[in-house]
């Protein structure tokens, strides 16, 4: 990294401290995040085992809903740091640095010859896309495969100027490891080669034949070592595929069209799209180099491929394609930099380079300083946690505690009674536990043998079983 840009990633880092600022630290989750904390301090404190899951005692208390490398990573962070709920935020952070770090890697293996440090540019676009924001706080598992899937491409790139064979092996590892994250959406940075055929003329059907081929059979290979080693493993990734991929594919239905994951796309990325074309109106009448257009089209059309085939089923969610999102910034950061140097250029004078290092130092301080002003507070779900902490202080830890059927889908609840007390909740309807939990003001005779606990409440009412 060149001295004199260590100013824009600093900008570039402010930014983003800023624009998440107010989630990252804070208290409440969006709920798949929330249950994959949940699973991951269960794995860290003996509940469940890395091929057998557990979420509670009464839901997934064996969660095979996608396969375990990201929930066991994370499940090391709860082991060194506790269950504080920094541990996950910290860890959701630290797979966006770690693939920020990559993404600079990729830029610069792709535009060496410029002699330019082209990373901060790459980032800039990166975090003017909303999934990424949003991700970014929220504890997905696609924030941890996407740091493998970038990893693939970056050390297929490095595959094609030096250290072929073992980097193309490293490339089908990460692969596998991305795999072992989320599954078959971590697959497409294998037509990475393809593309290169399609666009490259001097890159022949032969290299890519052989190369995909590598790939492919290191895949192979590490399933195979895997459950050689771990005959268990085996029995687990059979339950994800027969419960996630056909079940998703079968009777997975969250939307209404299958073009619903493209309309995400295309609202993700026309914020930088935005971006870049103003840098272009402001570039010119500068006179630049011409892009490298080869590697503006195969990042499209490598991000493409992560995204195209999420159209399979019918059960789509916007983050499914957090993983390819790096390579459409990366595509349009390639595209832009020529237009964006000169400009750039002007920032090295030595008066401006001054005002923009110290202007960026303050803003890096000012969003780590956000960050910190968060810790304790709740934003997501306020009242809903702070019902669930004074439940929790009059309703033993580790209890199994019956809820009414209006509760029964609520995961939200699930995933912070969980978290925050151990407590486990029965959706049964014959309210068989000592503590049973309804909507405030609700009655019927069915609570004929609880008591009304006094605690101050605003969603809930608590009962108890008369002695």
């Amino acid at each position: 990294m060149i001295k004199k840009q260590y100013p824009a990633y600093f900008f570039v880092a402010a930014i983003f401290l800023i624009i998440i600022s107010p989630n990252l630290f804070s208290n409440g989750m969006f709920m798949d995040g929330l249950i994959y904390s949940v699973i991951s301090k269960n794995l860290a404190n003996g509940s469940g085992n890395f091929w057998d899951l557990h979420f509670t005692e009464t839901i997934f208390p064996h969660f095979h809903e996608h396969p375990p490398l990201a929930l066991g990573l994370e499940a090391v962070f709860f082991k060194i740091l506790g269950d504080g709920i920094l541990t996950e935020r910290l860890y959701s952070l630290l797979t966006f640095i770690i693939t920020g770090i990559v993404i600079i890697k990729i830029m610069e293996s792709v535009t060496e010859n410029t002699g330019k440090s082209t990373g901060w540019l790459a980032l800039f676009f990166w975090i003017s896309i909303p999934t990424v924001v949003w991700a970014a706080s929220n504890n997905m598992l696609e924030n941890t495969m996407m740091i493998f899937t970038s990893l693939s491409v970056l050390f297929a790139i490095k595959s094609l100027y030096r250290h072929k064979a073992g980097n193309l092996l490293l490339s089908g590892f990460m692969l596998f490891l991305g795999f072992m994250c989320k599954g078959f959406t971590s697959l497409f940075p294998l037509s990475f080669f393809f593309w290169l055929f399609v666009f490259d003329k001097n890159f022949k059907f032969k290299q890519f034949f052989y190369r995909t081929a590598i790939l492919m059979l290191t895949i192979i290979l590490s399933f195979g070592l895997m459950f050689l080693i771990f005959p268990e493993s085996y029995d687990s990734m059979l339950a994800y595929f027969n419960k996630q991929v056909v079940g998703g594919i079968v009777k997975g239905n969250t939307v209404d069209s299958r073009f619903y994951i493209v309309k995400q796309l295309l609202m993700d990325i026309a914020p930088m799209m935005i971006i870049a074309l103003i840098i272009y109106l402001l570039s010119r009448k500068i006179q630049k180099p011409k892009p490298e257009m080869l590697w503006v089209w195969v990042f499209i059309a490598l991000g493409v491929s992560g995204v195209l085939p999420i159209m399979i089923s019918m059960k789509q969610r916007g983050f499914y394609i957090l993983a390819a999102l790096p390579f459409f910034a990366i595509a349009v950061s390639v595209f832009a930099f020529p237009a964006v140097s000169p400009l750039a250029d002007r920032i090295k004078h030595e008066y401006v380079y001054k005002i923009f290092k110290y202007l960026s130092i303050i803003l890096l301080i000012t969003g780590i300083g956000l960050n910190i002003y968060q810790i304790g507070r709740t934003g997501r779900d306020k009242e809903k946690i702070d019902n669930i902490y004074r439940i929790a202080e009059v309703v033993p830890h580790n209890s199994v505690i019956s809820v009414h059927k209006s509760f029964g889908s609520d995961w939200a609840m699930h995933g912070y009674f969980s978290r925050f007390a151990e407590i486990s909740l029965d959706r049964s309807p014959d309210y068989k536990c000592n503590y049973l939990i309804v909507p405030k003001g609700f009655y019927s005779e069915e609570l004929n043998p609880f008591e009304k606990q006094h605690i101050d409440l605003s969603l809930y009412d608590l009962y108890m079983r008369k002695l």
